[in-house]
């Protein structure tokens, strides 16, 4: 028998090697977001400078023994000197989608909803970035950059933030390999001590990247916590409450100065702006994000070293 109307004869004239099925699957990445160990300063537009400033002032005074009951012998407290600041600088993506995939692409593929989500993620990945990038500025120290991170470093860095008389609750931050050791470390204490796991609701809460509690610390693991110059120690932190802030600015609303040919979306603290070209057939996003992050006392962290791998 011969011309059978079968995917077998037909698939190279009629038939194709495949199709896109609805939907997308997405590579693992690490979607950790540290705003939440940090404190979010607000900002404010138009108030004629690219920066704002914090002032910093001494909360400890207590009671001076006056001379006599009728006099009194006090000298003037001080205040304290001293400030921060917050420098919001702009942030870019940029993407092309072409005419001819918007005609072809499934819906629920690879379309501008979900670029938009992919932007809308990007921020809080940018401010990890930001953050950990700035652990190793932190002049109290522990871990050991030749050992792998164990419990003990953990309290060494809990004993110095108490010496230093920062309140928790305590935020220790460390890299994916680190946190395995360290629960590697935890197996073999024995006592009360207790590492608790993250539970769904606390998951929803605090979002991905949040570990669980050691005692009264919360533990976090993020791919962001940067190596050292080479490849052969991570630079993590324990941290409490104001020891880093973060502000974001919005971006500006330039719809006024939009020509007529372009899109404007506005998705809270990102700006997607759609140009069309009509001789290129392509669409173009370019997406604005203004974060700032900085550290506001260094008293207030620990920077940790353990070895990557």
């Amino acid at each position: 028998m011969a011309n059978e109307i079968s995917w077998a004869t037909l698939e190279t004239d009629a038939g194709l090697a495949h199709y896109l099925m609805e939907g997308i699957h997405e590579n693992l990445y690490d979607p950790t977001d540290l705003r939440a160990v940090m404190t979010r300063r607000p900002w404010s537009d138009n108030m004629g400078s690219e920066t704002g400033k914090v002032t910093k002032v001494s909360m400890s005074h207590s009671f001076a023994a006056a001379s006599t009951e009728i006099s009194g012998g006090a000298s003037n407290e001080s205040i304290g000197s001293g400030n921060f600041q917050l420098n919001p600088t702009r942030r870019t993506q940029k993407w092309q989608v072409s005419d001819l995939w918007r005609k072809c692409a499934v819906n629920g593929s690879i379309d501008l909803d979900l670029l938009a989500r992919i932007v809308a993620i990007g921020t809080g990945l940018t401010a990890t970035d930001m953050l950990c990038a700035l652990f190793a500025s932190l002049a109290t120290t522990a871990g050991s950059a030749t050992a792998q991170m164990s419990v003990d470093f953990a309290y060494d860095a809990q004993y110095k933030l108490n010496l230093a008389r920062a309140n928790g609750p305590y935020r220790l931050i460390l890299a994916p390999h680190p946190f395995n050791k360290f629960q590697d470390s935890l197996r073999g204490e024995g006592g009360a001590l207790q590492f608790v796991a993250a539970t769904a609701d606390m998951l929803s809460l605090r979002g991905p990247g949040y570990k669980g509690m050691f005692g009264t610390t919360e533990v976090w693991d993020t791919d962001s916590a940067p190596l050292d110059g080479g490849s052969t120690y991570r630079q993590m932190a324990m941290i409490a409450e104001g020891c880093f802030e973060y502000t974001e600015a919005p971006p500006a609303d330039v719809s006024d100065a939009l020509p007529s040919n372009v899109i404007k979306i506005v998705d809270g603290l990102v700006r997607m702006v759609h140009t069309y070209s009509g001789e290129t057939t392509l669409t173009t996003i370019d997406a604005d994000y203004y974060p700032s992050v900085v550290e506001a006392e260094d008293l207030r962290g620990v920077y940790i070293s353990a070895l990557a791998a």
